[in-house]
């Protein structure tokens, strides 16, 4: 259930839920962006390229994501971005997230201890580092692809339509770059907090 709006609060947990209000404006315009749409239809035939697998086309929207997030760690360096993603989750404090779900959905007991457990262990495994470099290479999205499939009930890739993937997606890294240094350049500015 969501929650209706209510005045922001103070601190970190204002600064996270700023965070969450600009990311899902800045959301909502990078999925409409063309370089966004593009990139998604390549990355649909990039996973086509799995003839055992089913549905893999159902994943290309995250694949065509995880890509752009490769292309960032390689521009950016993946040590300097792991780096600053792990001091801004240091910084927020293990309670921030919770508190931030909180002012926007309403949970019950057993619902909210298995969100924060969740949400602890996410975070935990994204400052530590190797979940996020992943997605600097082909064969690390399909890995984290292999995740997203598994947690939905689909089977594992072959070792076959794992390696035609990671092909397809390799060939997609410089429309990655391009597409990062597209969005860096062209994403209009969007202001979220009062």
């Amino acid at each position: 259930t969501r929650r209706t709006e209510s005045a922001r609060p103070g601190g970190v947990l204002g600064a996270v839920c700023d965070g969450v209000a600009h990311h899902l404006a800045v959301d909502a315009w990078f999925h409409g962006a063309g370089v966004f749409t593009g990139g998604e239809a390549r990355a649909r035939e990039a996973l086509g390229r799995a003839r055992e697998a089913r549905k893999m086309g159902l994943f290309a929207h995250v694949a065509w994501e995880l890509c752009l997030d490769g292309a960032l760690l390689r521009r950016l360096g993946t040590d300097t971005l792991v780096g600053a993603v792990r001091e801004s989750i240091l910084a927020a404090g293990p309670d921030a997230p919770r508190r931030a779900a909180e002012l926007h959905t309403v949970l019950g007991a057993g619902e909210r201890a298995t969100f924060d457990v969740r949400v602890d262990r996410i975070l935990e495994a994204i400052a530590r580092g190797p979940w996020v470099a992943g997605y600097a290479t082909a064969g690390g999205v399909v890995e984290r692809l292999e995740g997203v499939r598994a947690r939905l009930g689909f089977a594992t890739l072959s070792a076959a339509d794992r390696a035609a993937v990671a092909s397809g997606l390799e060939a997609l890294e410089k429309d990655a770059d391009a597409g990062v240094e597209a969005i860096l350049t062209s994403r209009p500015r969007i202001a979220t907090s009062p």
